[in-house]
């Protein structure tokens, strides 16, 4: 409650699948949670709060996530999900939709964080 996480953002419109996603944002998480004193640091200087671990952020539009309902990934996606967060794994991520970006809104779809 209350903290303060930096959210590192994979960008999708076509290309791969949600699997593909989901992998290569877990992939960015580690290398920032990795890296995290350089990004606290980096934030301290610009004075903007930060004072928990980086998590994890899949933006894409909802025709992407509806192609991963289609073929399956997103089940294996939810999986993944739910048992990085069932074991306490340092690895939050959330899908969601960039559709209305132009109203600056975002719709989570699925994800761990809590």
């Amino acid at each position: 409650q209350g903290a303060v996480h930096p959210v590192l953002v994979e960008v999708k419109v076509g290309a791969n699948d949600c699997w593909f996603a989901l992998v290569e944002c877990l992939q960015q998480v580690r290398m920032g949670r990795a890296n995290f004193p350089a990004i606290k640091a980096f934030l301290s200087e610009r004075n903007l709060p930060c004072s928990g671990g980086v998590w994890g952020l899949v933006l894409a539009p909802k025709s992407y996530y509806e192609n991963g309902a289609a073929d399956g990934t997103m089940d294996s996606c939810r999986e993944l999900l739910s048992r990085l967060k069932e074991i306490k794994a340092e690895a939050r991520v959330a899908f969601a939709v960039s559709d209305n970006l132009k109203k600056h809104s975002l719709r989570v779809v699925e994800g761990n964080w809590s």
